[in-house]
Formats: C-alpha cells, sequence, structure tokens
C-alpha cells in the first residue's frame, strides 16, 4: 500500500465522523444553544464541549474552528513529503481568512481579543505573527507586518483601500497571492495525481474570479482595480470573457458571459453574498461527489474529505448564528440541496 493510499483509506474511515443529514436536520430546529451541545456533544465536538462549564454561541464558534483545523492537522501529519507540501500551500487558505477577519475587524472597530474567538487555532503551524497583526493600530499598520509574510504584495491593493474605504480589495489581493503560491505547489505532487486536483482548484479560481469580476458593476469599482486583482488560472472563464464582464453593466450581459457559474452569479448582482457563497459551495461539493467516484484512492480523495469537512463547519456557523438572530438558516445551508 502506497502512502497516498493509506492517506486516502484513512479518508474514507474520517468521513465516517462528519455529521449525517439527521443530525444537520436535528440541528437547524434547535432554539438555544444549550439544544446544540445536546446534540453535538456524542460526535468531535463533544470533546471541547465537555471541557467547558458553560457553552455560550461564542464559545460554539471557538469549538467549530478547532474541530475543523483538527481535521486539517491529522490529515497533514499522515500525508508523505510528496504530497504534504501542497497540502500545507492549500491550508494556507486559513491565513488568508485569519488576516481578512482582522482587516474587517479593524474597518468595523471590532474587538480582536480574546484571539480564539474569531481567528483559526493554526498558529503552530503558521508563521504569521497573528497576535502582532491584531494588535495593530489600523489598516496601515496590518499591511506594515504582512510585510515580512508571504503576503507582503497585498501593500500594492492599499491605495485602492484608501480610495473606497473598504476592504475588498486587500481580500480579493490575498486571494490572488494565495492561489500563486497554491498553483506553483502543484507541480509538486505526482502527476499521476494531478489533473483532476488542479480542475478543482481551477473551478475554485472560476468562482472567485466571478465575485471580482462582478465587483466592477456591484461596487462600481474600477476596471483597473479588477483587472489586476483576477486570477489567471481559469476553468471555463477564459479572461477575455472576464474582461467584457468588467466592461459591461448589463446584468443579463453578466449572467451570460458567466453562464456556467449561473446562481452564483445572480445572488451576486442582488448583493446577496452569502447565498452566492453557499451556491458555490454547492456547486463545488457536486462536482466532488462525481470525482470521489472515479478518484476514491487518490488525493482527489483527501480533498474531497477536506472539503466535506469546510462544508459542515459553514453549515454549523450558520445554524449558530440562526440562532443568535433568531432567524431560519434552511436557504444558506449548503448541504440542503
Amino acid at each position: 500500500m502506497t502512502t497516498l493510499t493509506y492517506l486516502a483509506t484513512r479518508c474514507h474511515g474520517l468521513i465516517t465522523h462528519l455529521l449525517t443529514d439527521e443530525i444537520l436536520n436535528a440541528l437547524i430546529t434547535v432554539k438555544d444553544s444549550q439544544e446544540i451541545v445536546d446534540i453535538l456533544n456524542p460526535t468531535d465536538y463533544g470533546k471541547y464541549i465537555r471541557e467547558q462549564e458553560k457553552i455560550e454561541v461564542t464559545s460554539l464558534e471557538e469549538i467549530l474552528n478547532k474541530v475543523l483545523i483538527d481535521r486539517y492537522n491529522f490529515v497533514l501529519k499522515a500525508s508523505s513529503d510528496d504530497i504534504r507540501e501542497f497540502l500545507m500551500t492549500y491550508y494556507r487558505k486559513f491565513e488568508v481568512q485569519n488576516i481578512i477577519r482582522i482587516l474587517r475587524g479593524k474597518i468595523l472597530k471590532i474587538p480582536t481579543h480574546p484571539f480564539e474567538n474569531i481567528l483559526y487555532p493554526i498558529s503552530d503551524s503558521s508563521k504569521i505573527n497573528f497576535e502582532a497583526i491584531s494588535e495593530a493600530e489600523n489598516i496601515e499598520e496590518v499591511i506594515t507586518e504582512l510585510g515580512s509574510t508571504p503576503y507582503r504584495r497585498v501593500k500594492n491593493y492599499i491605495d485602492w483601500y484608501n480610495k473606497y474605504g473598504s476592504t475588498l480589495p486587500l481580500e480579493f489581493g490575498l486571494k490572488r497571492i494565495y492561489y500563486d503560491n497554491l498553483f506553483k505547489s502543484l507541480n509538486k505532487i505526482p502527476s499521476r495525481h494531478r489533473k483532476n486536483v488542479e480542475r478543482l482548484i481551477r473551478i475554485e479560481v472560476d468562482i472567485t474570479n466571478c465575485f471580482t469580476s462582478t465587483a466592477a458593476s456591484v461596487f462600481d469599482y474600477e476596471e483597473e482595480l479588477i483587472e489586476s486583482m483576477l486570477i489567471p488560472y481559469s476553468l471555463r472563464i477564459p479572461s477575455q470573457t472576464l474582461g467584457n464582464v468588467i466592461h459591461t453593466e448589463s446584468a443579463h450581459e453578466i449572467l451570460t458571459y458567466l453562464g456556467p457559474y449561473y446562481e452564483i452569479v445572480k445572488n451576486l448582482l442582488a448583493k446577496e453574498e452569502a447565498l452566492a457563497q453557499t451556491e458555490a459551495s454547492r456547486l463545488l461539493r457536486k462536482e466532488l461527489m462525481y470525482q470521489k467516484t472515479l478518484e476514491s484512492m487518490k488525493l482527489t480523495y483527501v480533498l474531497y474529505y477536506l472539503y466535506l469537512c469546510e462544508f459542515e463547519f459553514r453549515d454549523l456557523t450558520f445554524i449558530t448564528l440562526a440562532i443568535k438572530h433568531n432567524i431560519k438558516p434552511d436557504e444558506y445551508l449548503i448541504y440542503k440541496k
């Protein structure tokens, strides 16, 4: 048995630890955080639930973060050298999301302490000093702190941040850096595993470019800014088509150009970003369900498991927020469609 076959086999077993639709259906009917605790206590989340005397909504968010990162860390430790570098680069998405959470906190004047409540607990495996970034006085200081990290190029977007007073140019810039590094690391994995893994990532890039290119219309961002943030690793949406999206204000034309991602784009144009993210995850899940039947013992299956962990995390996050704000989460849940 090869080391990757061993890892894929472990992921087959790990998938049985994910929440069933039956449990998720029970969770969307709960009225308070204690009911969530009672349902989750016998699952992987119980390890952290039992460590706390009282569980509030913020405590639940922290627990969700910990379990997600635990699952990723297990896969990283079980991986062999020939794919670990790629998986570590893939894992950097949580660095980017942490930085984005901090940036948004700065502009919204939200306190960033204690860190455990808002950030993924990845300090042990990251070279980013999240504490120093969190303690920065403003956005400009955060960018300065990032000057000695792989994300130093995000400083190129600071003028756009100052012009629009929005962190979105910085966020898109961080994602561009992440995908640049991820595609470089693809060359490090064995060629027999590369094709379908690359396809999945290119779909992710297409989706990210949908969010970016429609910003010209939705947020009235300058075309020069949007063009600088597009990621050049598309699958179904060529760069010329993205250019057409940027240069039109017609919703009909945008939906036509970005037709393979119609449901996502429809929500973006309606400024329903959360629903657009849900549709993006549903599309990825559909693609993964197809791929995993073809490559059940390859790296694609490992990514299938990791994606499912993230989808579960996102659904539980929305269920938790729904309780906090007394709303129904159904239409935002990935598993419901």
